[in-house]
């Protein structure tokens, strides 16, 4: 109980009343079913009886490491991987990891520690590299100190390898997609067993998501009372990830009456208060739950939809960016995707695919599109992405004089010497006149300053006078390169969620 914390013992926000008595009988139950079956490893219905009183601090690390199917994942690795992984670690600085550190538990005297911070800090930046796919998510930290609390740091590293990666797979990472489908059915079964609640979240503004999140990437730590999260961790390793709904349903109806009466963020302290004297575990045990097929039928019908909106909502954070880079508004934009994904779903063109797009975008193309076309392969690829195309359309339709004119210089100069032949000159020469005569108000202008007898008309000598004025008015300004002027990023898509 040293790492624990015998000072925590006694503080009844972590800890109730009677847990020393309590732990007593528990050490007794374990010892006795020791006795019997020589270890915990098979699973039986007393096991589980047992698991679901609470694993006694003693023997809670070693059990851990089982149960969470740590051990069987440390099988699967070389002697001493840990050990190399820790290796690298040294001198690496990871920003996010060392911002957490001295947070985490801040109330927990092993983490204020430097022997603490250290094991903390190993055991993060040695996933961090072990798994670069993920790396390293905000939650991690306290989950992880949990462990440490009961486990050396190779062992703590690869029941945290099981978790991420195994156990609630896809809760962690850029999408969270797994994360996501979780909530969604957490929403449906509390609707179900409390409609009120939803319905209440969604009057006050507060998406009940902010909560359940934050609970499941968790897994309830630092939301319940210690001890109370050590037994939710017991019956989450030995029984799946399916019992955290039953568990949210329970701290649910424990601030019922609360949260309904709340009508802002105190929502989130008033869900963090604990009544020691509800039946937490007995409500969470007995509630009516879907079957363990159920939910994965649930799950599976929540992962398309939820990868659809992800995807919805990738486009609209890529387009509301495309907002700032280019001259389109938001609602042009969405016309300009709605075009582009009915002849491709994906994040380039092809040139046939290219060439239908930008003839529907740019109808009045008298050229031919195979140069632009190439011009925006800037890798040469025989592709061009959407942000390539996106922000060379925003030139041609929208762009200024300037821009235009170095879209042309560098549309026509083929052979990328900084140079254009006299042949080149005049096709680049019309199209510059091309884009001016499709600004609406340089013509207006025009026939506005031509129309000397203000009669809407203009006469034969208005005409003439109208023909004679310059169209094309360049400011005296320096020219960007063509790349900077495009603002070509890396080859990304709008239909790529925050990436």
């Amino acid at each position: 109980m040293d790492k624990v914390g015998t000072g925590l013992i006694f503080n009844l926000k972590h800890f109730s009343p009677n847990f020393l008595m309590v732990e007593e009988e528990r050490k007794e139950a374990w010892a006795e079913y020791f006795s019997k079956h020589g270890n915990a490893i098979r699973k039986t219905q007393r096991l589980r009886e047992l698991i679901r009183k609470g694993i006694p601090n003693h023997f809670r690390g070693r059990l851990w490491m089982v149960y969470s199917g740590g051990y069987a994942y440390m099988l699967t690795r070389k002697q001493g991987y840990f050990q190399t992984l820790v290796q690298q670690c040294q001198g690496v600085h990871n920003h996010e990891i060392e911002k957490d550190l001295r947070r985490t538990f801040p109330e927990h005297e092993y983490f204020q520690t430097e022997a603490g911070i250290d094991a903390l800090r190993s055991v993060l930046t040695a996933f961090s590299i072990h798994n670069p796919t993920i790396g390293y998510c905000q939650s991690m930290n306290i989950v992880t100190a949990v462990l440490l609390l009961f486990l050396p740091e190779e062992h703590a590293f690869y029941v945290l390898c099981s978790i991420v990666e195994l156990l609630v797979p896809e809760f962690y990472g850029k999408q969270m997609i797994g994360l996501i489908v979780d909530q969604r059915i957490f929403d449906e079964l509390l609707t179900d067993k409390f409609p009120e609640v939803p319905k209440h979240f969604e009057e006050t503004g507060l998406p009940l998501t902010t909560v359940t999140g934050a609970w499941f990437l968790c897994l309830f730590v630092g939301h319940v009372p210690l001890e109370v999260a050590f037994r939710i961790l017991d019956c989450f390793f030995y029984e799946g990830s399916n019992i955290l709904l039953s568990f949210g349903i329970s701290l649910m109806e424990m601030n019922l009456a609360s949260v309904l009466q709340c009508d802002g963020v105190e929502v989130y302290d008033i869900l963090k208060s604990y009544n020691w004297e509800f039946p937490f575990f007995e409500r969470a045990f007995s509630a009516a739950m879907p079957t363990a097929s159920k939910l994965d039928e649930m799950r599976a019908s929540n992962t398309f939809s939820a990868i659809k909106e992800l995807e919805e909502r990738g486009k609209k954070s890529r387009l509301r960016e495309f907002t700032k880079t280019t001259h389109f508004s938001r609602p042009e934009l969405d016309k300009v995707f709605q075009r582009y994904t009915t002849v491709t779903p994906n994040d380039h063109l092809n040139y046939e695919e290219f060439e239908q797009v930008f003839k529907g975008d740019v109808p009045w193309w008298n050229q031919d599109p195979l140069e632009v076309f190439k011009l925006l392969d800037v890798q040469r690829m025989g592709v061009v992405y959407f942000s390539e195309y996106i922000s060379a359309l925003s030139v041609i339709l929208k762009g200024s004089p300037q821009e235009q004119l170095t879209f042309c210089f560098a549309l026509y100069d083929g052979d990328n010497d900084n140079n254009i032949s006299m042949a080149e000159y005049e096709m680049a020469r019309n199209l510059m006149y091309t884009f001016a005569l499709k600004r609406r108000e340089v013509v207006a202008s025009v026939f506005q300053n031509s129309d000397a007898s203000k009669t809407n008309r203009l006469t034969l000598d208005e005409f003439k006078v109208a023909m004679e004025t310059p169209i094309l008015t360049l400011q005296d300004e320096p020219l960007l390169p063509f790349a900077s002027l495009l603002n070509m990023a890396p080859p990304s898509s709008p239909r790529e969620e925050g990436q």
